[in-house]
């Protein structure tokens, strides 16, 4: 969280300069630019999928339900992490209103609407046909991606009420005993792990993968902007699911006596 932060404050003084540069026509350059800055965050998130998918090897499902999150963090999760398909969703969210007829014309197949821009503007809510339908793309094709993925990972978790553990578990419950695991069952959860780290690998890379394509779509300014609302929306959701659970704790809340299934 801490490099979060600094990530943040980082955007958010790029974003400061990149307005006063504009209100004074100056083209003086005070720090990174802002395409320095867009790769910068862009390596963190790189750097942060590279380590847990090494730590992942020895303890992979703390990854998809961490401690360190609030209960309103991990009930947003999607195989460890966020859905890729959201930093799409958030794009068309910052689009704005200035955008709403370029997206009908998208999904309609439509030819651009006469307030469309054919270039690249300045802000995110000046996106132009061009940038439009790439992004358009990339969220069909995301997601088809998401859905195989969620599709591996259904098989996987059924697979937890197949042999040899469900034999195992039927037998010492006929037997009206506690069931005890044993090298078959050792086997079988290795194998649960092993799929599980193959499958956050792969999401990671896929949420990398979109993260840059937009990256690459964008403008610098555009990119600053996209990337400092998204690290704001990931903070503030943090502390917004602190402060509930928080609450939730002094209200003697019941949630916890749910059962799993």
């Amino acid at each position: 969280m801490d490099l979060q932060q600094l990530d943040l404050a980082d955007l958010v003084q790029a974003q400061q300069r990149s307005l006063l540069r504009s209100s004074t026509s100056t083209t003086a350059t005070v720090g990174p630019t802002l395409s320095e800055l867009a790769q910068a965050n862009v390596d963190h998130f790189q750097a942060y999928a590279d380590k847990r998918a090494r730590l992942a090897e020895n303890d992979v499902t703390s990854f998809f339900t961490p401690a360190w999150n609030s209960q309103l963090e991990n009930s947003l999760l999607w195989i460890a992490g966020c859905r890729p398909s959201i930093f799409v969703r958030m794009l068309y969210a910052l689009c704005g209103s200035h955008s709403e007829s370029t997206c009908h014309a998208l999904l309609s197949d439509a030819a651009p609407p006469p307030s469309c821009t054919t270039t690249a503007g300045t802000s995110l809510g000046e996106l132009s046909w061009g940038q439009m339908n790439v992004i358009n793309e990339l969220h069909m094709r995301t997601v088809r991606e998401e859905e195989k993925l969620t599709s591996q990972l259904a098989s996987l978790q059924e697979d937890v009420a197949d042999n040899p553990i469900c034999r195992v578990v039927a037998a010492a419950t006929a037997a009206g005993g506690r069931p005890r695991g044993g090298r078959e069952v050792d086997r079988a959860l290795e194998g649960y792990d092993r799929g599980m780290v193959r499958l956050l690998k792969e999401a990671d890379k896929l949420r990398m993968n979109t993260l840059k394509e937009i990256i690459g779509v964008l403008t610098p300014i555009q990119a600053v902007d996209f990337l400092a609302t998204g690290k704001s929306l990931h903070l503030t959701l943090h502390e917004w699911g602190k402060h509930k659970d928080q609450a939730d704790e002094g209200g003697g809340s019941s949630s916890t006596a749910a059962g799993a299934c």
